[in-house]
């Protein structure tokens, strides 16, 4: 029997953080469907060219949180010219900076470039506001040198199972 050994690299692509319905909705879907937070947003393009969920944190200075809204959150703000929603940015350290950002009428996509804050490794996260009223959050992870996952992280941000 041969015992063989390889390596090699892995690019993983998170296709979005879905929105669970929560106790504060009272049971009801949520208006955000998914939330990606990468690097290089193009606004022309709507996707990202840079990484997202898990990110280097030589490239986080252009971090940007995307929001996908529910058809049913559409129709509950049909007839309204536009609604604003703050969002929050909280880094590992505790520290919070604040972005509003404005929900175009008959769009299903917002997003809200990261203030200017230092970017640290570690875990962040961002939470989506209508008032008090907490529409959805999420965390990411800004990873220091060449974001080399340890196996919890790689489970959190991408649901993989692991092998035995």
């Amino acid at each position: 029997m041969r015992h063989c050994k390889s390596s090699g690299t892995v690019h993983l692509q998170e296709l979005g953080w879905r929105i669970e319905a929560s106790d504060n909705l009272g049971g009801l879907l949520p208006s955000i469907g998914a939330i990606r937070v990468g690097t290089d947003w193009s606004a022309e393009h709507l996707r990202f060219h840079g990484a997202v969920g898990i990110l280097p944190a030589d490239k986080a200075t252009s971090v940007t949180a995307v929001f996908y809204w529910t058809h049913a959150a559409m129709r509950t703000h049909e007839g309204q010219r536009s609604l604003e929603v703050t969002v929050q940015w909280r880094d590992p350290l505790g520290n919070v900076a604040f972005e509003n950002a404005v929900v175009a009428s008959q769009s299903l996509v917002t997003w809200a470039k990261q203030p200017h804050m230092s970017t640290i490794g570690g875990e962040w996260h961002v939470t989506i506001l209508n008032g008090t009223w907490i529409l959805a959050n999420r965390s990411f992870h800004v990873c220091d040198g060449n974001c080399v996952l340890e196996r919890g992280l790689a489970l959190q941000y991408f649901r993989l199972v692991p092998v035995t």
